[in-house]
């Protein structure tokens, strides 16, 4: 009955109501409400990383995230007005296997650009579906800058993500999947398989730092969508899957624009669940004289960086199977030299 009433609050604006995917094909999902700042880039970049198909499920917006997102094909958008504060994941879960049938779902908000590991992601789906694996884990980064905020206050989207091109992996906390006294959501694990001790949760990082949170950045961004897999039953978790032994990489920009008055925003209308904003709002002082400053920054240069320093993880045999693409061979031999990297 719950699952009908969110089904009828449901409208569809845009777009084909159903897809049919292949098993190598993926299909994005965003739960958004007045992202018109980040759409159009979340969207161009999530189609030339190789997504088939984009579903935004707009959360009463009042910009024009709905009207951008009515220029794009393959995309669709459906409309839920329902508080994300308390249907965020049933909404992201039934919505997305009510659209696509087959293939896989990619969750991202709409500050996150995913990045993939090395071979691409049709090449990354092969892999998973001939080795049995039916999630990728996902650890978010988050990307800052120290110009003063009331410079970058007025960038675009565009701008500001040349601007915020440093990350810190200070105070990240690495857990290990399957830790029943770190995590809340323990229990959506209890039916998942992960072989490899590797893949592991992260939690901290320069949000931490410099405003006292203690963030979840570890997400099973990336599911397969078949009977008997709950894609997202909780926003970090999937149930019933099998997690592959790399990892995707989400770029996240949370502070970049006028982060302050996004904030301040959701703060006042409640409508998700997310006590970070307040605790930000409440460390900062006076915006106009804000500039970020943790004490290890560190330029972005790219996912294998990450994976040399022990932020992210791929197997060897995920290398190697890589290094079979001809246009990939360079680039994953030299990730193979690099694979003991420092750690955290």
């Amino acid at each position: 009955m719950a699952q009908q009433r969110r089904w009828m609050k449901t409208r569809h604006l845009h777009g084909p109501e159903f897809v049919e995917l292949s098993d190598t094909q993926a299909m994005v999902t965003l739960l958004a409400r007045n992202s018109s700042w980040f759409i159009r880039k979340f969207i161009e970049h999530h189609f030339s990383l190789g997504a088939a198909h984009i579903l935004v499920i707009d959360n009463g917006s009042t910009d024009a995230t709905v009207d951008i997102c009515r220029n794009y094909d393959r995309l669709t958008v459906l409309q839920n007005d329902l508080p994300a504060k308390l249907y965020e994941s049933a909404l992201r879960s039934e919505l997305s296997q009510r659209v696509a049938k087959g293939g896989w779902i990619l969750f991202a908000d709409s500050d996150e650009l995913i990045e993939i590991p090395t071979g691409g992601l049709t090449r990354l789906l092969g892999y998973c579906n001939d080795r049995g694996y039916t999630s990728v884990l996902g650890q978010m980064l988050d990307h800052f800058s120290t110009l003063p905020y009331r410079e970058l206050r007025y960038m675009d989207y565009a701008e500001s993500i040349k601007a915020h091109n440093l990350y810190s992996l200070r105070q990240i906390e690495v857990i290990p999947y399957f830790d029943q006294h770190a995590t809340s959501f323990n229990w959506f694990l209890r039916n998942n398989i992960c072989d490899h001790p590797q893949i592991s949760f992260r939690r901290g990082g320069v949000r931490a730092e410099l405003f006292g949170e203690n963030p979840f950045l570890s997400k099973h961004s990336l599911v397969r969508n078949l009977p008997g897999i709950t894609p997202m039953p909780h926003p970090h978790c999937a149930t019933n899957v099998t997690l592959a032994d790399t990892m995707l990489l989400v770029r996240h920009y949370k502070l970049a624009g006028d982060w302050v008055a996004r904030d301040r925003l959701a703060i006042r209308e409640g409508r998700w669940d997310h006590g970070e904003d307040s605790r930000r709002i409440s460390a900062i002082g006076d915006e106009n004289a804000m500039r970020l400053d943790p004490q290890e920054p560190r330029p972005w240069r790219g996912i294998d960086t990450l994976r040399d320093e022990g932020f992210l993880f791929s197997s060897a045999e995920f290398l190697a199977a890589m290094q079979d693409d001809p246009e990939t061979s360079g680039q994953v031999a030299c990730a193979q030299i690099r694979a003991g990297g420092a750690g955290l």
